[in-house]
């Protein structure tokens, strides 16, 4: 995972990336300037996609 501001510094960023086997998740979380996203938010949505392309579900 990694967090930051977008180039023009108008909203934080949250860019979470993993692969399952064959298929590769690229989740964008973005937010209000100084407000990001909380990091376990990101890692418990990152596990249930995870978990749906396991079980070959639509993303």
């Amino acid at each position: 995972m990694i967090s930051g501001t977008s180039p023009d510094n108008s909203q934080a960023v949250s860019v979470l990336l993993f692969s399952e086997g064959r298929a590769l998740a690229n989740l964008e979380f973005d937010s209000a300037p100084g407000d990001p996203i909380d990091p376990a938010v990101v890692t418990d949505i990152g596990r249930k996609q995870d978990a749906a392309i396991k079980k070959g579900l639509p993303g």
